[in-house]
């Protein structure tokens, strides 16, 4: 089974929370990054 990389970026650090907790319990899926804001010129 091929694994997936996902970067989670989200204002909201219960939301984040909540996104990782799903995708670590979630075979094939794994969390290499997470951003809390956007950076804007």
């Amino acid at each position: 089974m091929d694994e997936y990389t996902i970067v989670i970026a989200d204002d909201h650090t219960m939301m984040r929370e909540g996104i990782r907790y799903i995708i670590d319990d979630t075979a094939g899926l794994k969390v290499i990054g997470e951003a809390a804001t956007a950076w804007n010129s």
